[in-house]
C-alpha cells in the first residue's frame, strides 16, 4: 500500500500542489525566508529514489541473508552488517543526485523568496547571466567579454559540487557486490 502511494506521488505533477503549498507557507510566515527552501526537503522522500533503493535491495542475493542466519546473525545484525554496506554506493549516488538537484534548483526561490538579498547562488547566477545577455543585446559590451563573464560565474557556482564529488566518488568506483557471492 505504501509503495503504491509512493508510485502515485511520482505520477502527480508538482504543479497540482503548488498553490496550496504556497498558501500554507504563507500562513506559517515562511514566505520571504529560507525556511521553504530547507524544511520541506529535510522530510521529503522522493518516490523515484525509494523505488531505486527498493529494487536494489530486492536484487541482493538471498544467499547473503541465509549465510548471515547460519552464522547466527539476528535480522538487525544482518541488516546493519550485510545489507546496508551493500546499499551505501546506491545511497551515495542518490544523495549526490539530490544535492545537485537542490543546488541547481531555482524554482523554489522564484516562488517563495521576495528579497534579492536572500537569493541563492544559482538565482543570482541566473540574474547575472540574464543581465549580461541584455547588455550584449544593447551593445554595451562585446560578446567575447560577456561570454567570459558567464563562463567564469558558472565555474564559480560549480565549485561546491566539485569539492563534494571526490568524497562521494569512492562509492561509485567500488564494486557493489565484489566478493559477496561467487558463482
Amino acid at each position: 500500500l505504501l509503495f503504491a502511494a509512493m508510485l502515485v506521488s511520482m505520477m502527480l505533477p508538482a504543479q497540482v500542489l503548488m498553490i496550496p503549498q504556497y498558501l500554507w507557507y504563507q500562513k506559517l510566515g515562511w514566505v520571504g525566508t529560507y525556511l521553504p527552501l530547507i524544511v520541506p526537503y529535510c522530510f521529503a522522500i522522493q518516490g523515484f529514489f525509494v523505488y531505486l533503493i527498493m529494487n536494489f535491495i530486492n536484487g541482493i542475493p538471498t544467499e547473503l541473508d541465509e549465510a548471515a542466519k547460519i552464522d547466527g546473525c539476528s535480522q538487525l545484525t544482518t541488516l546493519t552488517k550485510v545489507a546496508l554496506p551493500l546499499v551505501y554506493p546506491t545511497m551515495a549516488t542518490l544523495g549526490l543526485f539530490y544535492a545537485v538537484g537542490r543546488w541547481n534548483g531555482i524554482s523554489d526561490v522564484l516562488y517563495y523568496i521576495n528579497s534579492s538579498s536572500l537569493y541563492t547562488v544559482q538565482m543570482v547566477l541566473k540574474q547575472f547571466v540574464e543581465a549580461v545577455n541584455v547588455s550584449v543585446e544593447e551593445g554595451m559590451t562585446t560578446n567575447l567579454i560577456a561570454e567570459n563573464i558567464k563562463a567564469a560565474s558558472i565555474v564559480i557556482s560549480m565549485l561546491p559540487m566539485l569539492v563534494v564529488y571526490p568524497f562521494v566518488q569512492k562509492f561509485f568506483t567500488k564494486g557493489i557486490m565484489i566478493g559477496a557471492v561467487k558463482g
